[in-house]
């Protein structure tokens, strides 16, 4: 009998999803069998059996016709008996369906009487003023089948199996689907009642197209699976998916300049207009993969959506110019090369007020010849605009500012159809001016409190949002407005009548977030007072008379910084950011960095930073080397950058390494010549502090010696001496690094003897422990330098107790706490100088 529902457990599970039913699953079952039935309902009866024996769990569920809607709806459900597997179902006269379920564990799943898979070919009960009797109904248990699905041989990510039971009229229908409940999983486990299925195998994570058992790529090619009643397990052949056909490319610009971050989707050649079969957004390098699958395509490039710039097709502005694409379902990838993303028309130009004023933050539309809005900008501090990224075609323009001046068309237009076209041409700018004049605006009826708001220089603050608050836990605007061009806002409805407040002041924010994009350094908010918070606010009093209160404010700028990211791979990081923190080490804003590297911060307060740099590419196993500037390693090393107010500090360029880099090289220190110790320093590197530095020494190129020093031997003479210098930094999951070496440096044979003789003397003990008075045991050594000062070197065998010990009127001492026990060879060497000869003495002690 036919069975929807869950399958039994698999080798690896894959769980199924019931579909294709009336109803979803229902609530716990309800009363057992009733005797009789209630006056006006029938009894419809029968017994549930599984593979012809007992069953304790059955369950009836029963769906009512509805004549008006020709619907069946759930009725009732009932549990059958559970000593007997009998049923009584009490319902009025009507038509109705039944599903009949194994509610218990095992492997029987669920089937409409009688004997069907599908609801719509299920049997009607028809019940008419009598009971009717439906015998034994017997459920069959399910046929387990296992196999392994895979994709070019290996495990899925997301693999499923969707399974199709051929239908009363030999159609193939939908039943249900088992997905993965893990991931790269190969086996599945499914529980099939008799019949004949088709089964396709997918993977839901996109990396594979579908592929039908057998190996066809639709369902009529597919082999048909045939399952006998209560069979034994079968297992089916592999099947595999293949990767899907896949387009690949290059979007540049005109100038061969890769197109980074833009959308790219590949659409049916069929229906242009319809939705993407695939769709993405080109990587640093302008590279992008489409899994397509078989079908015909056409490439397009951008979408409005995404404000990707115009809206273009491959080699063409339209969808019909657009080759297409052809690709069977087992083709291999193809590499269409190079495409050209265009750039479109540009329109720049000023917005000033009649009298010439620049006008800030006023709106520039662009509209199209369907009427259509294309693109917008606002003016700087200058009254600049630009709109860039057009398709070529006319456009009408609108000048607009929200706050005192009219907005109009170009060319001095009322409406938008009688505007003056534009012509833009590809890879050409256009400049358009406009003069808007003032509006006549007087102050408000009502107005309480009114003012001018000004920023650097004098210059009129434009939409600067104004409101009158009171209460510090809760700072209420009970009145507010915006800024207009000329910097000035009226404050109404303030008087105790509309607030219901008897105070007669308000404390007053003026922030100076734009409403529009930041093309500039913004304004800092301020309180009225100059203070910084509602607490520390000056009131503002209404006014005695019938004139409103005159307040005006003056606004400070933030500042800003700006520069360019870039990589040693040569185009700019992905996830590219840039972080800042104060003078007092602080961490402040995080800016990222645009598809060609760029980045600016406007909303900066002035001060001194600063930066660190941070990357990612998806070609490297790593990210890139974060990197303070300028070439720093450390917060404590870095350059300064310093902010000033209504200023954009530019310039910040850095180029991050995929390697520890020595921005400047190691050196070496000491006398070249055999005999002295030299002395090797790791140069200056990119990265986070600290990092590990190990030495190697070369002799022309060969290895002779490791450490930070190295005593020139009779070998070096002659030859170039240069030491390479290898990093490691580890901070957090990742591993930096990176090698770098000195130049070489010739060595010279032995100074001859004629510098000043001098004299190292040392002399030693050992003192024991004293447990009494809690002393340790320690060896002290007093060394004399006949030279009177300089450093000398003190080892333990080979072990170096002192690099370079500094000597003070010709004595010190030293003092080694705990030594091990066991004789002590400690040897004292001074190097000399120029005029004065090195010397060594050494001293032997036994420490117990």
């Amino acid at each position: 009998m036919a069975r929807v529902g869950v399958p039994r457990a698999a080798p690896l599970a894959l769980v199924g999803i019931v579909v294709g039913l009336f109803a979803p699953a229902f609530a716990a079952a309800g009363s057992a069998p009733a005797a009789a039935a209630p006056v006006g309902e029938q009894v419809v009866s029968g017994t549930i059996t599984l593979d012809g024996g007992f069953t304790s769990d059955g369950v009836i569920t029963v769906f009512r016709l509805n004549t008006e809607t020709s619907t069946y709806s759930q009725y009732r459900r009932f549990d059958a008996s559970y000593e007997t597997g009998a049923f009584t179902v009490s319902v009025p006269d009507g038509t109705y369906k039944l599903l009949i379920e194994n509610d218990g564990f095992g492997p029987y799943l669920s089937e409409w009487y009688d004997n069907h898979y599908f609801s719509d070919e299920a049997d009607p009960v028809v019940v008419a003023g009598g009971d009717v009797s439906l015998g034994t109904i017997d459920l069959t248990s399910d046929t387990h089948v296992e196999g392994t699905i895979t994709g070019d041989g290996k495990p899925l990510v997301c693999p499923e199996i969707d399974v199709y039971r051929q239908d009363d009229t030999g159609a193939y229908r939908y039943l249900y689907e088992s997905g993965s409940s893990g991931n790269y999983a190969t086996h599945y486990g499914l529980g099939l009642p008799p019949g004949t299925y088709k089964l396709r195998g997918a993977e839901t994570c996109g990396e594979f197209r579908p592929r039908w058992y057998g190996g066809s790529v639709d369902m009529a090619g597919a082999t048909p699976i045939v399952i006998p009643g209560g069979g034994p397990p079968i297992t089916l052949d592999n099947l595999d998916l293949r990767d899907a056909p896949a387009v690949l490319g290059t979007l540049v610009d005109i100038h061969g300049v890769p197109a980074r971050r833009v959308r790219v989707a590949a659409v049916g050649a069929a229906n242009p207009t319809g939705s993407a079969f695939a769709k993405t957004r080109t990587d640093q390098r302008g590279r992008f993969e489409l899994q397509v699958g078989a079908g015909d395509f056409k490439i397009r490039i951008g979408d409005p959506e995404y404000a990707d710039g115009p809206d273009q097709w491959q080699g063409s502005w339209s969808a019909a110019g657009a080759p297409v694409i052809s690709l069977g379902p087992d083709d291999a990838d193809l590499v269409i090369g190079e495409v050209v993303r265009e750039p479109g028309g540009t329109v720049r130009g000023t917005v000033t007020r009649a009298n010439g004023t620049p006008l800030r933050l006023a709106e520039v539309a662009t509209y199209d010849d369907q009427g259509g809005l294309s693109g917008r900008a606002f003016t700087d501090r200058d009254g600049n605009y630009e709109i860039s990224a057009l398709l070529p075609g006319d456009y009408r323009l609108r000048f607009y500012d929200r706050y005192g001046v009219m907005g109009e068309y170009y060319l001095n237009a009322p409406t938008l159809a009688a505007a003056t076209p534009v012509p833009l041409v590809n890879d050409q700018v256009v400049r358009v001016d406009a003069a808007l004049e003032d509006q006549a605006d007087p102050l408000p009826e009502g107005t309480d409190i009114w003012g001018y708001v000004t920023g650097p220089g004098g210059r009129p603050a434009a939409q600067v949002s104004v409101c009158a608050k009171r209460y510090s836990t809760l700072p209420y605007c009970y009145a507010g407005d915006v800024t207009d061009v000329n910097g000035r806002y009226a404050l109404t409805t303030l008087d105790h009548t509309s607030t219901g407040e008897s105070t007669d002041s308000f404390r007053i924010e003026f922030d100076g977030f734009d409403f529009a994009e930041h093309t500039e350094p913004g304004l800092v908010t301020v309180w009225s007072g100059g203070a910084t918070t509602y607490d520390t606010a000056t009131p503002v009093p209404l006014a005695a008379d019938v004139e409103p209160t005159r307040y005006d404010m003056v606004m400070q700028a933030y500042g800003g910084v700006s520069g360019t990211v870039e990589s040693s791979l040569g185009n700019p990081p992905t996830d590219g950011a840039v972080t800042l923190y104060d003078a007092q080490g602080n961490k402040g804003a995080t800016i990222g960095i645009n598809a060609n590297g760029h980045f600016k911060a406007l909303d900066v307060k002035p001060g001194s930073y600063r930066l660190v740099f941070t990357g990612s590419d998806p070609l490297l196993a790593l990210p890139f080397v974060p990197e303070w500037w300028h070439h720093r390693d450390s917060i404590s090393t870095a350059t300064a950058v310093v902010v000033t107010a209504d200023t954009v500090t530019a310039g910040i360029n850095v180029t991050l390494q995929e390697r520890l880099t020595a921005y400047s090289p190691p050196t070496i220190s000491g006398g070249p010549h055999v005999g002295s110790i030299v002395a090797a320093h790791p140069g200056r590197w990119n990265g986070r502090s600290p990092a590990d530095f190990s030495y190697t020494w070369l002799r022309d190129g060969a290895t002779v010696a490791t450490g930070p020093t190295y005593e020139l031997v009779d070998a070096d003479e002659g030859h170039h001496v240069a030491v390479r210098v290898d990093a490691v930094i580890s901070l957090e999951d990742s591993a930096y690094v990176g090698t770098a070496s000195s130049a070489g440096v010739l060595i010279s044979a032995p100074e001859p003897v004629t510098r000043m003789p001098s004299t190292t003397t040392v002399r030693g003990r050992y003192k024991p422990a004293r447990p009494s008075a809690h002393k340790p045991a320690f060896i002290r050594l007093v060394i004399g330098l006949s030279a009177g000062s300089g450093t000398v070197r003190v080892t333990d065998g080979r072990v170096v107790i002192a690099e370079a010990l500094t000597i003070h009127g010709g004595k010190t001492v030293l003092k080694l706490k705990r030594p091990q026990s066991g004789k002590h060879v400690f040897r004292v060497r001074y190097a000399g100088t120029a005029t004065i000869a090195p010397s060594s003495d050494k001293v032997k002690i036994r420490a117990r």
